[in-house]
């Protein structure tokens, strides 16, 4: 995803909702009141969506990668560093450590064997949207969807064997729940899977795929996301919010009617 579209895709109107933005509402509707309504606290592009979006670029457009990089092994104060950002004028600016990594990540993502049988043809970053009833208007951009199913590529800064807690922390079930739900309301008619293609940030570089059913995708859009999206859509039309002090998705102060473990 380009970096300038990922700041635009996110910087979106109060009414138009999208899997983040709706995990910032079930965290806390405050935040989402600042961050979307009156947009006192705006989307900043950390140091870890950068090489998030480096990293998606080189697994699934290893064109665009080339494309949009470049690699700097000087100190970004250092003239040698100054005279390589002007030969790569429009570029993006990795530390060669990062800019190697992704290259690293994406040559192991596709030898992970599932990878290369099932993620080798589809649509790459195609926005897909729905208007609901409540008037909101729900919007996802799958990192890759195809027949097989919907896949999400995430990099992972610890041992395989955390990643399902660490999914269900961060709020990944919702993710999943609500592009099933995006597309239902956008009249797809394939029942996908969804998938996350997980590689891990450090040597050995393991590679693994999750995978949610669509049944278990369909419950968590109906139990999670229709009921936050119906309040946000009564908060938006009342103009009251929620207090909440939550610093968690997983157990949110003021929240908790829309979670169980799925």
């Amino acid at each position: 995803m380009d970096d300038d579209d990922n700041s635009h895709y996110h910087d979106h109107g109060a009414a138009v909702v999208t899997s983040s933005s709706l995990r910032d509402f079930i965290r806390s509707p405050k935040l989402y009141h600042d961050r979307y309504v009156a947009k006192t606290l705006p989307h900043r592009q950390s140091e870890a969506m950068l090489f998030g979006g480096a990293t998606h670029a080189a697994v699934l457009q290893r064109e665009v990668f080339a494309g949009r990089y470049y690699a700097d092994p000087y100190n970004i104060r250092s003239p040698r560093s100054h005279r390589l950002a002007m030969e790569n004028d429009g570029k993006i600016r990795l530390t060669q450590k990062s800019y190697d990594l992704c290259l690293a990540l994406a040559h192991a993502a596709w030898e992970y064997p599932q990878a290369k049988a099932s993620c080798s043809s589809g649509a790459i970053e195609t926005p897909v949207q729905a208007t609901m009833r409540n008037g909101l208007v729900v919007k996802c951009k799958p990192d890759l969807i195809n027949d097989g199913g919907i896949y999400d590529l995430k990099t992972l800064g610890k041992p395989m064997c955390f990643f399902r807690d660490h999914a269900f922390a961060l709020g990944y079930h919702i993710q999943a729940g609500f592009y099933t739900g995006v597309l239902i309301g956008a009249r797809d008619p394939i029942r996908r899977d969804f998938t996350f293609w997980v590689v891990t940030k450090q040597p050995p570089f393991e590679v693994q795929f999750f995978t949610i059913p669509h049944e278990e995708c369909l419950s968590i859009w109906q139990s999670i996301c229709l009921p936050a999206l119906n309040d946000l859509s009564n908060c938006l039309r009342t103009n009251a919010w929620l207090e909440s002090t939550s610093s968690t998705i997983a157990i949110p102060a003021a929240q908790k009617k829309y979670h169980r473990k799925v």
